[in-house]
């Protein structure tokens, strides 16, 4: 009373109602200015407020209904108003509508308008919102690399129009997928990600404007666990939480703009973490940068950016190595660069840099730019400790030799120069390795699955950092075991393991039950790469860092022998290629004879076809696919997951 329609509010005491009484209320609003209309499978209701049309949007949410606000305009009295409706419509909300408000109505021309709304028959085709394109192309895309399948495939057996997916046909104004599309390719592609994507309860929409309303009181109670409030039923963040927000911008900014000083201190800030480095090293590398190994020409205390793209390992994270060593490594170097091992044992303090620091800087491949292998480096360790030692001694006891400045014609002591490396073997690839993991606590140069990448990416379904989201389905990583823990269960005496993995993503610990674990642990070796197949237990759904249980294992390097994979030839129609080119690819592929599939894509303008050899099988080693793709180019010969 005592307002103008435009004024029209809804008092603070029906926001504290209960569900039921909030119902009630929107089904009395609407008999009053609401409306059902069955023509456009919709109810909206009406008012010349706009503080009343937020309100009815507001109790709506309430009770699970998505309201669409909109404002129009419509004759009054010969002129124009402004008005706004709030719009029910989709399965789900109509739904919901029915079953919570609708049960209220008392008039029968409303009654009857929803009895006859259609709200089932639409369920799964209808969207309530768009999945946002990004997340959608890069997982399907993903999805489709994995399973070496092409987008006419996916078109066909998916049902859908796969244009918006592919690089050539994607549209630069498109603004997101219906679920079920998403739906559609998940189901296609046993992908889990797209599924949650087609099927969370996440409402994706666009902010078109933010208009401040100033300040007003609240009504709040604190979300336990987040410190944020429900606020008018409404979750807003605290005070702490807006200065979060507020570094977050600031660091996303950084990242976006200067990503190698970026994660040059953010890789600092974890200097003795070595689980931390290693996820932020990954990260680095996905973002395009490159961590290469310690070098005492280049390096810091801390991680230092040299180049555009690449980050030089920080000093201070090299196991034995302390801040004084490193103190006197960085003075000697101010003033020229170090040349050899006997330049840079001459040249700093060994009080502070001792023989340990030495051993962990060669083994973690700090040396490496002096001129030696790291063999050659530990070999003559003990020799230029021992001159630099003596002749620091000297120096600082103010003495020369016996006969020192008294013969000019004496042998000068040697220069770095004239040191002649040690004729030793360098170390195997598995042992430098191995040094490297044990002094950097990971592998910094190489590591053992670089060379089944091509096999991690077909084959795995997850990362290491990946493990502890509990999912039904199974789940295949691949792997080397770093480190094995075996155990006996205290009641059946079996003996299990707890074995600690690691890919490029990072390190975790998974469980093999006694019987999984006599299956395969004469299979299960330190830095051997393994397909690991595993899942979680129905008990621990919901559990936050679920434990990873493991049922079998296989090795990499038997999936090629197993004829896991096939080798596929891309070819298309082109009268520039010479017929002669396929005697030459016949002749390599008879001369590298194995068990992995051969197959063609042939591609023409009436789209591609598919075909097997019967008789061709070949060896899918790297010598043979660099003789494939001599003849044919680099893009031309791959390997996918033989069906």
């Amino acid at each position: 009373l005592g307002v103008t329609a435009t004024e029209k509010a809804l008092p603070a005491a029906c926001f504290r109602l209960g569900t039921d009484q909030v119902a009630l209320l929107v089904a009395r609003l609407w008999e009053g200015d609401g409306h059902v209309d069955v023509a456009s499978s919709s109810a909206f209701y009406a008012t010349s407020s706009p503080r009343l049309a937020k309100q009815v949007s507001h109790l709506l949410l309430r009770l699970g209904i998505i309201g669409r606000t909109r404002r129009v305009e419509f004759p009054y009295r010969g002129s124009v108003r402004e008005g706004w409706q709030v719009f029910v419509t989709g399965a789900e909300n109509l739904s919901a509508f029915r079953a919570c408000v609708a049960q209220h109505f008392v008039t029968e021309r409303y009654r009857e308008a929803v009895a006859a709304l259609r709200v089932e028959a639409d369920a799964l085709s209808a969207s309530k919102d768009v999945v946002p394109v990004r997340p959608v192309r890069a997982l399907a895309r993903a999805a489709k690399a994995r399973q070496g399948v092409t987008w006419a495939a996916v078109e066909s057996a998916a049902d859908v129009s796969t244009r918006d997916l592919t690089p050539a046909g994607t549209s630069a104004h498109k603004i997101g997928f219906r679920r079920q599309f998403v739906r559609q390719l998940g189901d296609y592609f046993q992908d889990a990600a797209l599924a949650r994507l087609a099927d969370n309860d996440v409402l994706w929409d666009q902010i078109v404007s933010i208009e401040p309303l100033g300040d007003m009181r609240t009504f709040d109670l604190e979300v336990e666990g987040t410190h944020n409030f429900v606020a008018n039923d409404v979750i807003v963040h605290n005070s702490h939480s807006v200065a979060y927000s507020v570094l977050a911008y600031h660091t996303a900014w950084l990242k976006a703009h200067h990503p190698a000083e970026f994660m040059a201190a953010l890789l600092s800030s974890q200097i003795g973490k070595t689980d931390e480095v290693i996820k932020y090293v990954a990260e680095a590398r996905e973002m395009g940068l490159e961590v290469v190994q310690p070098d005492v020409n280049e390096s810091d205390w801390r991680f230092v950016v040299v180049g555009d793209k690449r980050i030089r390992f920080g000093l201070g994270a090299v196991r034995n190595v302390g801040q004084g060593a490193v103190d006197s490594l960085l003075a000697a170097r101010a003033e020229r660069p170090f040349t050899s091992v006997w330049d840079l044992a001459a040249r700093v303090d060994l009080r502070l840099f001792n023989k340990r620091v030495f051993e962990s800087l060669i083994a973690a491949g700090a040396l490496d730019s002096l001129g030696m292998h790291r063999a050659q480096l530990m070999a003559a360790l003990d020799q230029a400790i021992g001159e630099a030692t003596l002749a620091q001694g000297e120096r600082e006891t103010g003495q020369g030799s016996l006969f020192g400045g008294l013969d000019d014609d004496a042998p000068a002591a040697a220069s770095p120069a004239q040191h002649t490396p040690p004729n030793v073997p360098d170390w195997s690839e598995h042992e430098r390795l191995q040094r490297e993991k044990e002094i950097l606590g990971f592998y910094i140069s190489g590591h053992p699955l670089d060379p089944f990448r091509v096999e991690r990416e077909l084959f795995a379904t997850h990362t290491v950092a990946q493990l502890g989201d509990w999912t039904s389905e199974a789940v295949l990583i691949g792997v080397v075991v770093t480190a094995i823990k075996r155990q006996l269960s205290k009641r059946s005496g079996a003996e299990f393991a707890r074995l600690t993995v690691e890919d490029f993503s990072g390190s975790s610990e998974v469980l093999v039950f006694p019987e999984a674990w006599a299956a395969i642990a004469d299979r299960v070796k330190p830095d051997i790469p393994l397909l690991i197949r595993g899942g979680y237990s129905q008990r621990d759904e919901g559990v936050e860092n679920a434990t990873f249980i493991v049922e079998s294992v296989q090795r990499f390097a038997e999936l090629r022998a197993a004829g896991e994979l096939a080798v596929v030839v891309e070819l298309q129609k082109d009268p520039r290629v010479d017929p002669s080119l396929f005697a030459d690819v016949r002749a390599a592929l008879d001369a590298h004879p194995g068990s992995a599939p051969f197959e063609v894509h042939w591609k023409d303008g009436g789209g591609s076809t598919r075909f097997r050899s019967r008789s061709l099988k070949l060896a899918a080693t790297p010598l043979a696919l660099s003789d494939l793709r001599a003849l044919l180019g680099d893009e031309q010969v791959r390997l996918v997951r033989a069906s």
